[in-house]
Parts: C-alpha cells; sequence; structure tokens
C-alpha cells in the first residue's frame, strides 16, 4: 500500500566458519547427515554488557524475549547449510524471572 522496502541483513552466511562447514557438509566429507540437533542460548547480563539487559528487547516478553527479533539469524544460517527444515520437535522450559 505505502510501497515500502523490508530488508533483513542475515550476516552469517558470510562467515568464513559457517561457509567452511557448509562445504563440509555439502561435500559429505564427514558421511551422511541424517540429524541436526540445535540449541541456543544466551546469558542476557553478558550478551550486551554495554546496555541494561532489563531493559532491551530481548527480556521483553511482549516482544517474544528477543526470539523473534534475534533468533531468525540461525534458522536462517541453518537452512542456508542444510536445506528445508523438514520437522521441528522443542521443548521448552523456564529457567530465570525474566
Amino acid at each position: 500500500e505505502k510501497n515500502l522496502l523490508v530488508q533483513v541483513g542475515f550476516q552469517f552466511r558470510f562467515h568464513p566458519v559457517l561457509g567452511a562447514i557448509k562445504e563440509l557438509l555439502a561435500k559429505e566429507r564427514l558421511g551422511r547427515l541424517v540429524s541436526v540437533h540445535v540449541h541456543w542460548g544466551e546469558y542476557l547480563p553478558a550478551w550486551h554488557p554495554w546496555e541494561d539487559y532489563r531493559k532491551g528487547y530481548s527480556a521483553r516478553s511482549d516482544l517474544g524475549g528477543g526470539v523473534v527479533l534475534t533468533l531468525c539469524h540461525p534458522f536462517d544460517y541453518l537452512r542456508w547449510m542444510l536445506g528445508e527444515i523438514e520437522g521441528v520437535y522443542a521443548l521448552t522450559g523456564h529457567r530465570s524471572g525474566l
């Protein structure tokens, strides 16, 4: 309607280590990949030590606790390295007072 553009910079696709892993996987140098387990966790006080983590978006439950705004990056580079996701299994837990 307003002809606006939005762009997200998925910079991890250009990280040399992730590029090397992608190449190893594509050439099956480590064998055939049959399953992937991914864990992502952050200790918020150390994540952005220059700011009060309690005031940032990553601690705000109304913004998804940072999941929507930050965790798009690992999902992007995993899809880039491995191809489309075929299935997902998740466990959740509450680890802090946030």
